[in-house]
C-alpha cells in the first residue's frame, strides 16, 4: 500500500508540474500534502468497503 501511495502522489505531482512548471518548493510541498491526503482518504474508503464484505 505504501508504494501505491507513493506512485499515486508521484503521478499527481507530475501532472501538477506539467500544468504549472513555475511552482516553487512551498507550493510543491503543499500539493504533495494534498495528494497524500487524497490517497489516504481513498485507501480508507477501500479498506472500509472490504471490511463490510
Amino acid at each position: 500500500m505504501k508504494t501505491e501511495g507513493q506512485a499515486f502522489v508521484q503521478e499527481k505531482m507530475q501532472a501538477a508540474l506539467m500544468a504549472d512548471p513555475t511552482m516553487d518548493e512551498a507550493e510543491q510541498k503543499a500539493k504533495i500534502s494534498q495528494f497524500t491526503a487524497e490517497y489516504q482518504k481513498e485507501a480508507m474508503t477501500k479498506l472500509i468497503e472490504e471490511a463490510k464484505k
